[in-house]
């Protein structure tokens, strides 16, 4: 595409033009390490990154990451190369992010809950042929076939250098990360990333709130938010402070309280759980950017209630266009519309609206989004085809600049905002992950005893999102086992593409057109042809007595989970739980039983009668535990909570 149609008169356009692009503020010519070393020098004894009682000042972090950029050198690797990362979210990890940069490569961040299968897909498409990793006897089924170099998480450098090391990264026009997203071919698709795209987003003048003086690290460092979570921080002269686990409202409060952090960014799923079980957890913090999914106006007004003065941002953008392309300011009180706008362009961001045949579009319509701008990623790894549909010349931008096809949908109301209105092809998002239902079709295919496959986003109990998988055998005859097929794609696939639930059906509805009907497969009443073996349901009601504490623990369950009721040894997980989900159990027990409750600990108490005997042990005199509770756990019922917290571990995000 060269050009682009419109028929506007030319206010009209003059408008649009002044609506869809973000303030053109300067960016540096320079690269990551090179505006890193400038801030280490301005303020060397400064906090870089906090890490539990470990603090490691900009000095520090620069000195670790000269010495390993010097380990890396003499594993051969030089500018140009990719350097697959492996590690714990660490002090550690910042430094061989930045060591990769100083020696002038890329690095492929890979998240240590991901299959290894799927790793290894990772490290071979994006040529890495070097492995950094806190822990290499652990990882021995990805590192075969190149080399590995060991890196502390933690501590001083082992030796600091005589002199820095030099910066060899070829320019702000280098790659510096390869960041994987589901991929509709099977394989995940590694986006291509680099320093001016960083730069441009963590130098954005949104930032200078000063509400981003310490910022939260925990989303997964394989995920696109971890960008703003470290270099927002980090070339500012702020402090990146690492969540040791996941994140709760017990961190939240104790961080906020201590003022241990000011800002995070929370996914619109986990900021709805939070406002949901304890909105007042992030009174202490200044600042929360949420989004990577449509946020909840409720949610926002549950925290503003108990959170005097905190600010809270809708931030949307693509891993493609490198984190964040607009931004929203919630301003609690009655809004114009239902939904929370996505809001404006970042700087040196453009947003265009286009219809099916690349018209630009006036304001009050809706049309497909196209981001352009500093932003905008190079394209995919050795994916020229798919590079090539999805990154088009952009016809209002600079020679040879590129604009980014989203694939969303959105309308630009007369105020200027944006209001997002869904995707205009199959991928979902769950938990705020981006999901390509065809690659877990593909993977799902590639079994012996699964003829057909199709994925699909439905709505779960309580109205949640999740992923159905609806498989017909590939010999009618037999009836595959659907715990089976979950384990095998929980071997294959990261925890959060893994469906819900399999259905197993003789056929699937088709259209007039001979198509899968997908919108009729999706209706959760819909029968389908009677399957082979018993049809699932839900558990009966067990006659086993329930202490009183028991029965309160019942009622919380059914309002988190949307079932009618529970049985004293049920899963939490298997009857429909999620990580977002024990969120919000987890702010309600604590509230409720009036006890500091580890979140953690829920993965090994998963049934209701297994919680109450904890809460019964940390009060035992209270009135309302009845003398009836069953005794301690045995032996065996320890190791099969055991069993349960190792398969509950796969949910969490």
């Amino acid at each position: 595409m060269s050009t682009v149609i419109h028929a506007l008169t030319d206010s009209e356009l003059d408008r649009l033009r002044r609506e869809w692009d973000g303030c053109v503020a300067p960016v540096p010519e320079a690269t990551l390490p090179e505006l890193f070393a400038w801030r280490a020098a301005q303020a060397p004894e400064a906090i870089a990154v906090e890490t539990g009682d470990e603090t490691v000042s900009y000095a520090e972090l620069n000195a670790r990451a000269d010495w390993l950029a010097r380990r890396l050198d003499e594993h051969g690797v030089a500018p140009g190369d990719n350097v697959a990362v492996l590690m714990r979210r660490s002090a550690g990890l910042v430094a061989a992010f930045l060591a990769v940069a100083k020696a002038g490569a890329a690095f492929v961040p890979l998240d240590p809950r991901d299959p290894p299968q799927r790793m290894r897909t990772m490290v071979a498409g994006s040529g890495c042929a070097v492995l950094i990793t806190d822990a290499a006897k652990q990882h021995h089924e990805i590192t075969e076939g190149i080399s590995v170099v060991t890196a502390e998480a933690a501590g001083p450098a082992p030796a600091a250098p005589s002199a820095p090391f030099a910066n060899r990264a070829p320019g702000p026009d280098a790659l510096l990360y390869i960041m994987h997203t589901s991929g509709s071919t099977g394989e995940p698709k590694g986006v291509a990333v680099t320093h001016r795209n960083v730069i441009a987003l963590a130098l954005d003048r949104i930032w200078r709130s000063g509400s981003h003086e310490r910022v939260l690290f925990h989303s997964p460092h394989a995920f696109d938010a971890s960008t703003y979570e470290l270099w927002v921080p980090l070339l500012s002269g702020g402090r990146i402070v690492v969540a040791s686990g996941d994140v709760d409202s017990v961190l939240l409060r104790e961080l906020g309280n201590s003022g241990r952090i000011t800002a995070l960014w929370l996914t619109a799923g986990l900021f709805s759980a939070l406002a949901d079980g304890d909105p007042g957890c992030l009174a202490g913090v200044r600042e929360v950017w949420t989004g990577g999914d449509v946020v909840s106006r409720r949610a926002v007004e549950r925290v503003a209630a108990r959170c005097p003065g905190i600010t809270v941002f809708n931030g949307y953008g693509p891993t493609e266009t490198t984190t964040f392309a607009t931004r929203h300011r919630i301003h609690p009180g009655p809004a114009a519309g239902p939904g929370v706008p996505i809001g404006t362009p970042m700087d040196n961001t453009r947003v265009y609206l286009l219809d099916d045949h690349f018209r630009l579009l006036p304001n009050g319509m809706a049309g497909h989004v196209y981001i352009g701008g500093d932003g905008v990623a190079r394209g995919y790894v050795n994916r020229p085809g798919l590079t090539a549909r999805r990154f088009l010349p952009d016809p209002f931008g600079a020679p040879g600049q590129r604009m980014y096809a989203t694939g969303d949908l959105a309308r630009r109301e007369e105020n200027g905002d944006l209001s997002f209105l869904g995707r205009a092809d199959d991928q979902v998002k769950i938990h705020s992950f981006r999901i390509e239902p065809s690659e877990i079709e593909s993977v799902l295919t590639a079994h012996p005893e699964v003829g057909r496959a199709v994925v699909l986003a439905r709505k779960g109990a309580g109205g949640s999102g999740q992923i159905s998988a609806f498989v017909v055998p590939a010999d009618p005859g037999s009836q595959p086992d659907p715990a089976l097929l979950l384990g095998y794609l929980a071997d294959r696939l990261p925890a959060y593409m893994v469906p819900a639930q399999i259905t197993i059906r003789a056929e699937l509805p088709l259209t007039r057109e001979g198509k899968v009907d997908r919108k009729l497969l999706a209706e959760p009443d819909w029968p389908g042809p009677p399957a082979a073996g018993p049809p699932a349901g839900p558990p009966a009601r067990s006659a086993v007595a329930i202490s009183d504490i028991e029965a309160r623990v019942s009622e919380l369950w059914t309002a988190v989970l949307g079932v009618e009721h529970v049985g004293p040894d049920d899963k939490f997980f298997e009857r429909g739980g999620n990580s977002l989900k024990l969120i919000v159990l987890h702010a309600r027990l604590c509230r409720t039983f009036g006890v500091n409750l580890p979140v953690q600990r829920l993965f090994e108490i998963p049934t209701v009668r297994a919680i109450a005997r904890y809460l019964r042990a940390q009060d035992p005199g209270s009135a309302a535990v009845s003398d009836s509770a069953p005794p301690a756990p045995g032996a065996e019922e320890r190791g099969a909570m055991r069993r349960s917290r190792m398969a509950s571990r796969k949910d969490r995000q």
